[in-house]
């Protein structure tokens, strides 16, 4: 059967496929030539006959194989084109989610700060010196952070903060001007240690705010429909040459 291996090698060498691709292919029309020539042979021909005769019946090698080269190589580049649009646009998915990770505020670590900056000012006597109130009140306003602190209030406790906190802002020593308390679902009430007697309580308004995933979770949706539609095309393709050899 050296003639029919001879025939498939040629009319695959120049077929654009994985080395498995068409390894498969070829076992595939080895089969379905084998099969004819038992057919052939049934009927009287000999070996050497019924292989020429199988070989005519799939038609001029030349032919085939720039019949296949033809439909499969635009079909295989649509596909690859496919492939590349998919994971651009899962690559820019994952930048616009490292986008938002990165530049969304980060509360809890912006009242951290703001309670160190606090501490710096403080000192361990029991009430806090005019000099100090001013400079908290600096440090306050100067302080940048992306999420809105809605209350700040701070308070001496010989006790420590966990039998203090949470504490009624009435009992505070020093309230940041224009801040009052507020009570909500979406308002986060925190309190940070100063010193072994200072502590501050602070609330922010931590609403989440979801629309900035929007961008990345329809990319990854998109991705997802392309990568599936890509699938699918090449199971077609596959099933396809398979049904016409």
């Amino acid at each position: 059967m050296k003639k029919i291996d001879k025939y498939i090698d040629s009319v695959y060498q120049d077929f654009d496929g994985t080395e498995e691709e068409i390894k498969e292919l070829k076992e595939e029309m080895r089969s379905h030539l084998l099969e004819l020539v038992e057919e052939i042979k049934a009927d009287g021909k000999s070996e050497k006959e019924a292989v020429q005769i199988a070989l005519d019946r799939f038609g001029n090698q030349t032919e085939l194989s720039n019949g296949l080269m033809e439909f499969f190589e635009g079909q295989q580049l649509f596909a690859k084109k496919l492939l590349r649009f998919s994971i651009s646009v899962f690559i820019i998915g994952l930048i616009a989610l490292s986008w938002v990770a990165i530049t969304s505020p980060d509360a809890n670590k912006e009242r951290i700060e703001l309670s160190d900056r606090i501490a710096k000012q403080i000192n361990d006597d029991a009430e806090l010196s005019l000099e100090e109130k001013d400079q908290i009140k600096k440090q306050i306003s100067s302080f940048n952070g992306k999420s809105e602190i809605i209350h700040l209030s701070i308070y001496y406790s010989e006790e420590g903060i966990e039998e203090a906190f949470p504490a009624n802002v009435q009992d505070a020593e020093y309230v940041y001007l224009g801040m009052e308390p507020a009570s909500s679902e979406e308002v986060v009430t925190k309190g940070y240690p100063l010193n072994d007697t200072w502590f501050v309580q602070m609330q922010q308004n931590e609403k989440k705010s979801y629309w900035q995933y929007l961008i990345p979770f329809t990319l990854f949706i998109v991705f997802g429909v392309l990568i599936t539609i890509w699938l699918l095309l090449n199971s077609y393709i596959k099933k396809y040459i398979k049904e016409v050899l």
